[in-house]
């Protein structure tokens, strides 16, 4: 999995990012595991706020595993970027696909870490997720 960043555009996530996400999640290409929208204040605190799954799905795209990206995810990555607001969606590539063809204008991926299979697995069975579970756009 992989963790984009992405500018705010209006305190939401940049439109032209949410068309390139779709646009991939449609041809198979990736799942949108989760998104928060925060912001890194001048005095170094950092604030953020859950995507409503159901408003994102507006956009074209159902979340996966809505609620996996963490405080301790979201402070590591707010501690790479400038001051602002910022989009971070966590991705899972379900083929090797260029990071180009779903970078914004702006965008940046940044692999904090690389979560272990065994470790989202856990993660996702304590968020009750299976993997053959629809409910958010899974689809095996």
């Amino acid at each position: 999995m992989e963790f984009v960043v992405a500018p705010l555009v209006d305190d939401h996530p940049d439109p032209e990012l949410l068309l390139r996400l779709a646009e991939l999640v449609h041809a198979g290409g990736l799942r949108v595991m989760d998104v928060v929208v925060a912001t890194r204040m001048p005095c170094g605190s950092v604030s953020w706020s859950d995507i409503d799954a159901d408003e994102f799905s507006l956009a074209g795209i159902d979340l996966a595993a809505a609620g996996l990206i963490s405080e301790q995810d979201i402070q590591d990555v707010m501690g790479r970027v400038a001051l602002g607001g910022w989009a971070i969606v966590l991705i899972e590539r379900t083929w090797d696909s260029p990071r180009e063809h779903y970078r914004s204008p702006g965008a940046t991926v940044i692999s904090v870490a690389q979560v272990p299979a065994d470790v989202a697995e856990a993660v996702l069975d304590d968020l009750g997720y299976q993997e053959d579970d629809t409910r958010n756009g899974g689809s095996t």
